[in-house]
């Protein structure tokens, strides 16, 4: 008898054993299934996100893309280059004022000499929803962006750095995220004489990332160095220029030193806090 119940008590113990041992490895396999799926519908969610976020800013490019090349060569302004006059500056003052008046994310437009002081011709500025003409006129011939505008040919056009708009060597307040694109101006003779230039206020895209990218993820867009050109946290943007220098590398713990730039596609990230993350790089 003692060695009946022996065996049954063995059996008994292995039995449940084996049971447990299945409805552990049935709630791993359980657990690591919902995991994957999990994991395939945030990088799904991620992707479908991230050509929003691509189509909403190509969609700004190709807008000012359209809008400075109807400008440059538009009758009014080649009049102006050929021979002007107070009639031909007037013209051109309305066509510049109609611009910013029509264009919600246009704040400054300009005809700049195409000269190495690169100065200011025209100006128009949109101040809290109002148009006016600056009198105040600078030399913008020290900007990188000027500089490389000089570069392109006819029929080209440049877009500038992503940063924050500057006065005088002054950031504007309130802070205006700001991205510049450049055409250049020929005479009849085809020579090069201008520069002219449209600066946008990036603001209203940001608010659209933002919603993009809804609760549940995060859309970065960093330089080379890692600083952050966009960033739901806004106190985090542009640290070079206010001097705060925030960095995604650091942030993230990615090894910046060899500055090559993350490959494309999905990888792990690590947060300061320890925490990983998925995250998708283009």
């Amino acid at each position: 008898m003692n060695l009946r119940h022996s065996i049954v008590t063995r059996f008994a113990l292995f039995f449940t054993g084996l049971i447990i041992f299945s409805i552990l490895l049935s709630g791993y396999l359980v657990f690591r299934k919902a995991s994957e799926v999990i994991t395939a519908h945030s990088k799904e969610r991620i992707m479908h996100a991230s050509e929003l976020a691509e189509q909403s800013f190509y969609a700004l490019l190709n807008e000012v893309t359209n809008d400075i090349a109807v400008i440059a060569l538009s009758p009014t302004l080649q009049q102006h280059i050929s021979r002007p006059s107070d009639k031909t500056t007037k013209d051109i003052d309305q066509l510049f004022r109609i611009i910013l008046e029509n264009k919600e994310t246009y704040f400054q437009i300009r005809l700049l000499d195409a000269d190495e002081n690169g100065n200011e011709i025209i100006r128009f500025d949109k101040l809290d929803g109002q148009v006016v003409k600056s009198t105040n006129l600078q030399q913008k011939g020290d900007r990188e962006y000027f500089k490389e505008a000089l570069q392109i040919g006819k029929g080209e056009h440049y877009f500038s750095n992503i940063n924050l708009n500057e006065e005088y060597g002054v950031i504007s307040t309130p802070f205006t995220p700001t991205l510049r694109v450049a055409s250049p101006i020929f005479d009849d003779k085809n020579t090069k004489v201008g520069i002219l230039i449209i600066n946008i206020n990036l603001g209203p895209l940001y608010l659209s990332l933002d919603q993009i990218a809804g609760t549940d993820s995060q859309f970065y867009l960093i330089d080379a160095q890692g600083q952050y050109l966009y960033s739901r946290d806004r106190s985090k943007q542009f640290g070079q220029q206010t001097r705060k220098f925030q960095n995604f590398y650091s942030d993230f713990n990615k090894d910046d030193s060899s500055q090559e730039t993350p490959k494309n596609g999905f990888q792990q990230l690590t947060g300061l806090n320890g925490s990983s993350y998925l995250n998708y790089f283009k």
